[in-house]
């Protein structure tokens, strides 16, 4: 008995050598008894400069955005909004702070459009509140010189 209860040769087929015993067979390789593998014949070493195959790859539009990234108007978005127009100026906010993120996460056409969305937002916030400016600026002088008097 080789191990527990169990017979020996069970499990092996009758005339072929015992489990373990095969001949040719070693350890894992760069172990003793192992037999050492070179270069496989008819496969040259490729030459310097190799390159992959044309055609191999992520498809085209994929991998890192190539060039610069895109302006993302944020410092101009904040002040917009303090200075000019809330609610337009958050909006410049929110596209201005999407550009960096996607551009990292390889979305180049994504953070080009959202750069372009944070200009025009910004562009905006800033018009209106200059609009709102001079409509209170206006109401404010005209206002005081045509005040109607009470009788009385």
């Amino acid at each position: 008995m080789t191990q527990g209860n169990t017979p020996d040769g069970y499990g092996e087929e009758p005339g072929l050598p015992k489990y373990g015993d095969q001949p040719g067979y070693g350890g894992q390789p760069g172990y003793p008894g192992a037999p050492e593998y070179g270069p496989q014949p008819g496969y040259p070493p490729p030459p310097p400069g190799y390159a992959p195959q044309p055609g191999y790859g992520p498809p085209p539009g994929y991998g890192p955005p190539q060039g610069g990234p895109p302006p993302s108007y944020l410092p101009w978005a904040i002040v917009s909004t303090i200075l000019c127009c809330l609610p337009a100026g958050v909006v410049a906010i929110v596209f201005a702070a999407q550009v960096s993120g996607k551009w990292r996460s390889g979305n180049a056409e994504g953070a080009w459009r959202a750069s372009k969305n944070a200009k025009l937002w910004t562009i905006i916030s800033a018009v209106a509140g200059v609009a709102v400016a001079i409509v209170l600026l206006l109401v404010g002088l005209f206002g005081s010189t045509h005040s109607s008097g009470t009788v009385g």
